[in-house]
């Protein structure tokens, strides 16, 4: 079968079926199948997935605005650059006062 015709291609609705079976199967085998913790439906696993992307994103979120307020603090107190830090070797340009105490 040639890539991307019609008989290699899977509804989503297929691959999310087959996704939940999978999970149930693998919970099976490791002895997990009346978790009270494993979605009983497909709808609750497909809830359980976007509330859990939710969570990442949100999460992923706070991370990036901690590193850019980090990166801003030290911009706004004039890091030291590599090569100066490093008595004008070629190290590049990266901000480090906070790696070199001397600076």
């Amino acid at each position: 079968m040639a890539a991307g015709s019609s008989s290699s291609w899977t509804s989503p609705e297929a691959l999310r079926s087959n996704e939940f079976a999978r999970l149930k199967q693998n919970a099976q085998h490791l002895g997990l199948a009346n978790s009270p913790f494993l979605p009983w439906s497909e709808r609750e696993f497909e809830n359980h997935k976007r509330e859990f992307g939710k969570v990442k994103k949100e999460e992923e979120m706070v991370r990036l605005r901690a590193r850019l307020e980090d990166a801003e603090g030290r911009k706004r107190a004039g890091g030291a650059r590599v090569g100066e830090c490093m008595e004008g070797g070629e190290f590049g340009v990266w901000e480090v006062s906070w790696i070199c105490a001397d600076c």
